[in-house]
């Protein structure tokens, strides 16, 4: 039975490509069953009618490489089609019709895909020549490359299309007192939850010296070669410990099929708007969290410089805000951003004057120095609660 029916597969490819240059074929196998013989026609309007689906789904990736770009099909100067499907009537005139003009047959569609791929083996070696050396092509990252930030959210560093080779850096702390090591847990996907996502590894960063939340400045390194080779790396700056991982990135891989990383992508548009609103809630909520862990920070330092009332006062407020957040975890970013604002309208006045007061007489809320990149300006406002970075991540903060 296996060689019949890899009989009928030859078959039907050569009917297939008999096809393309004439309307009808016709198929003849002896002694199929029982020594009867097959033999029969199929034209190539039926042939066309049952490889309907497949046709149609032909123009997606197209539609998705437009989207992607951001390029209207107006734009696009030429359409040259390759590979051996190319070849069929039906995909040229569905092709033509989309993009309202003919396309471009003048190459051979099975050589050009050999020729590119030998052309790219070339410039990945190094091995140009007067042919080679003024070409270039472009290959790119299949889905997002990030890591999980508070509330499971994650925090892009290699968007989705972007050409590889690709090196991105980005600057993180701590966000609890006294923290001696993070966690960065790697993800790929579109999806704003982690959880929606594919994870990759992770990578722990251990004996950061304990400093308060936000002294600590942590380089995270993103970098993506031409072989799809991920390498994160992290390093605190202030103490120079270090870590890193390699990975595998993109599909065929052997995690991800090329219709898994379709569905991802799909699942991202479908599901853009609610995903915008789950930013916005964690968003605001973390804000308003921040915010309580700013004014608990500079309470130790600052509470003599207030009076009675003063001190009675913000601790209050500052008591009702975290009660508030315990019990309205699943509030609207609204809600959030009036607490947020409820908080500092209470405590801004007294803190400012206290710190005021505090610096006069030569104290210093970071006495080994404020976190780099962080003028007195910015540690002042930072803990009134005015151009803080909101905590991105139980483990790791955005600087």
């Amino acid at each position: 039975m296996g060689s019949l029916l890899r009989t009928l597969l030859a078959l039907c490819e050569r009917a297939k490509r008999m096809l393309s240059t004439a309307v009808s074929a016709e198929l003849t196998l002896e002694n199929i069953y029982e020594n009867l013989d097959l033999q029969c026609t199929i034209t190539r309007s039926r042939f066309e009618n049952l490889c309907e689906k497949l046709f149609v789904r032909c123009m997606e990736p197209i539609q998705q490489v437009l989207r992607d770009s951001k390029i209207p099909k107006e734009l696009v100067d030429e359409v040259l089609l390759v590979g051996g499907s190319s070849r069929i009537p039906k995909v040229r005139s569905m092709v033509s019709k989309y993009f309202e003009k003919p396309v471009n047959t003048s190459v051979s569609p099975d050589e050009a895909v050999a020729y590119g791929a030998a052309v790219q083996a070339c410039i990945i070696t190094n091995n140009l020549d007067d042919v080679t050396e003024d070409m270039l092509l472009v290959d790119v990252i299949p889905l997002s490359l990030g890591i999980k930030t508070a509330g499971d959210l994650m925090s892009v560093f290699i968007k989705r299309n972007s050409p590889i080779p690709v090196k991105i850096t980005k600057f993180y702390s701590t966000d609890i007192d006294n923290q001696e090591a993070v966690d960065i847990c790697i993800y790929e996907g579109e999806r704003l939850d982690v959880r929606e996502n594919h994870f990759l590894g992770k990578v722990s960063l251990e004996n950061i010296p304990p400093k308060p939340a936000g002294v600590p400045r942590i380089k995270v390194t993103f970098s993506l070669d031409q072989d799809g080779i991920l390498d994160v790396s992290a390093i605190e700056q202030l103490s120079n410990t270090q870590c890193s991982i390699k990975l595998v990135s993109g599909y065929g891989s052997g995690r991800l099929t090329y219709d898994d990383v379709q569905k991802i992508v799909q699942d991202a548009e479908q599901f853009a708007k609610e995903d915008q609103y789950l930013r916005d809630i964690k968003r605001t909520r973390l804000e308003c969290e921040t915010l309580c862990q700013q004014v608990k920070g500079a309470l130790p330092f600052l509470l003599t410089y207030l009076d009675e009332t003063a001190q009675l006062r913000v601790l209050q407020a500052l008591d009702d805000c975290n009660a508030w957040i315990s019990v309205n975890s699943d509030a609207n970013p609204d809600d959030f951003t009036q607490a947020h604002e409820k908080l500092l309208k209470k405590v801004d006045s007294y803190l400012s004057q206290a710190y005021d007061s505090y610096i006069a007489a030569g104290g210093d809320l970071y006495p080994n120095g404020p976190p780099p990149g962080l003028d007195r300006v910015h540690v002042k406002a930072c803990h009134r609660g005015e151009g803080a970075e909101a905590s991105n991540d139980t483990a790791v903060t955005d600087v």
